[in-house]
């Protein structure tokens, strides 16, 4: 260090190509050795080169928080040297706040006009408006970059980073197939269209088809694949949707597929739902109780495995049964006999008045919830309603405007579809205006109505809701013995059993209830 002069560090930073190649980094870098002289700095670091301040990434910026936890660690910096205002932030906010924490680490920010380096109300006022500027500047740059980018899709160009398959053309917006991995996706992407094999395949063999190849990637996972795969640009439709919001059927790039083919590619994927678990995740509606009903007397040791699940089995002419079978022991009851017997336990429940009072207060609650939730939703259609109206009536506009015949055919369909759309959310308006129009006297006779007539309807429930009702009114499930006894030990607080003349006192007073077999 030389003698009598305080440490500081310096920054310069471009945002652009366009501003590094006009040699801004050169000028800044003079700018702060002067600014250095004349305050008789020793710059002992100086971060420099290509950084962004885009809108929203600000606080992350790397250069500064870089700077900050520098100053931290060395308490001997004294100042930040910096050309102008917008080279240290272009928003105000976030400047400000930078600037406020390196004087929290005793650092202060010096920019080459004095006038905005004094500690007065003239100077931090100054310091603002540079920020400002910087800020209505950024906003501006990117009002005219988001325009472009508009103008560029509208003209059939692709100005964003190709997808997969393609790489930069010749021809800035005309992406190119890349010569490797265009052909490999092509031959995926015709044999998914064609109905050759299923996506999962298609994956499979796509990675594979990479690894041959020597292309040192990551294999894909179906989430990004049906992203890919789905992808609209490889039928020459180039769509934004994000920041940019602008499409155009007939993109100036080279075709992978054609439309036809990537309708077909849609279908597949969207076959199946997104989160596949399985063909009987949602339950099979002919057993209603499996995996509800234990079997207490099973000899088998592992206690996940003594529970009865619906099966279908065949004797030797070939005749079916549908039974229910115990997973450790193999024990068969009938279908019917099993359902019989637990509907006869249900039938013998009834709500107590602590119970009647409980469910008429909760059914309330619940219409006044519904009744708010309906609102909010309402007011969500009509907004969906609306949009979905104006994209219609621009696609028909695109549609009377278009020349080519599939450019047509592709815009009919799409109007199709968005009068299809706004067709179910009129449906679903006027569904939530019944709703609306029902008295809460009239929802609790009707909720009262399925809880008086239990059997029946726990029995027409979907497996999902049949499970939900088990855990509200049975939370153990039903039991059977090595007699084929079914009971249960357990009932809801809010019910009682039923009395029967056949029934002891004790036996109608106990959760315990048994059923004999025939």
């Amino acid at each position: 260090m030389e003698s009598g002069k305080e440490k500081a560090i310096a920054l310069c930073r471009v945002s652009t190509d366009e501003q590094l190649k006009n040699n801004s980094l050169n000028r800044q870098a003079e700018a702060v050795e002067t600014i250095a002289e004349k305050y008789k700095l020793e710059i002992v670091k100086t971060w420099s080169g290509s950084v962004s301040s885009k809108s929203g990434k600000n606080l992350a910026r790397k250069d500064l928080n870089e700077m900050l936890d520098y100053c931290k660690k060395n308490k001997q910096i004294r100042y930040v040297v910096v050309d102008e205002p917008d080279r240290f932030m272009r928003s105000l906010d976030e400047g400000l706040w930078y600037i406020v924490e390196f004087k929290r680490v005793g650092v202060r920010v010096l920019f080459s006009d004095d006038k905005l380096n004094g500690e007065d109300a003239t100077a931090k006022l100054m310091c603002s408006f540079g920020l400002f500027n910087g800020e209505i500047s950024n906003e501006e740059r990117a009002r005219k970059t988001k325009h472009g980018h508009e103008k560029a899709i509208r003209d059939g160009r692709y100005t964003f980073v190709p997808p997969l398959g393609y790489i930069r053309g010749k021809v800035r917006g005309i992406p190119e197939i890349d010569p490797v991995i265009g052909p490999l996706l092509k031959a995926q992407l015709l044999r998914i269209a064609n109905k050759l094999v299923s996506p999962t395949v298609a994956l499979q063999d796509y990675n594979r088809s990479v690894e041959t190849a020597g292309l040192k990637k990551a294999p894909l996972k179906m989430d990004k694949w049906r992203v890919i795969c789905t992808n609209p640009f490889y039928c020459g439709v180039i769509e934004m949707n994000k920041i940019v919001k602008a499409c155009n059927p007939d993109g100036l790039h080279e075709k992978l597929i054609s439309k036809e083919q990537h309708e077909r590619i849609l279908e597949a994927f969207n076959r199946r739902p997104k989160n596949q678990k399985g063909p009987n995740f949602a339950g099979n509606p002919l057993y209603p109780f499996n995996q509800m009903i234990t079997h207490v007397g099973c000899p088998c040791t592992k206690s996940k495995y003594n529970t009865f699940v619906g099966v279908t089995v065949k004797n030797n002419q070939g005749k079916e049964y549908e039974k229910y079978r115990c997973r450790g022991c193999y024990m068969y009851i009938s279908r019917e006999e099993m359902c019989e017997r637990i509907e006869d336990i249900i039938s013998s429940l009834e709500l107590t008045e602590s119970g009647d009072r409980a469910v008429k207060d909760a059914l309330t609650n619940v219409f006044e919830m519904e009744e708010g939730d309906i609102t909010s939703r309402q007011t969500q259609l009509y907004s969906q309603r609306a949009n979905a109206k104006k994209e219609a009536e621009r696609v028909m506009g695109a549609f009377l405007d278009a020349k080519e015949q599939t450019t047509k055919d592709y815009l009919e369909e799409k109007h199709k579809d968005l009068v299809g759309r706004i067709k179910k959310y009129e449906e679903e308006i006027d569904n939530l205006g019944n709703f609306e129009a029902m008295e809460s006297q009239r929802f609790i006779d009707f909720a009262f109505d399925f809880i008086n007539n239990l059997v029946h309807s726990i029995l027409s429930l979907p497996p999902k809701e049949m499970q939900l009702c088990k855990q509200l009114l049975f939370p153990d499930g039903f039991c059977v013995d090595n007699d084929g006894n079914v009971y249960t030990t357990k009932i809801s607080p809010i019910y009682r059993l039923r009395q029967f003349k056949k029934d002891s006192h004790e036996s109608s007073n106990s959760l315990v209830v048994r059923m004999k077999r025939l």
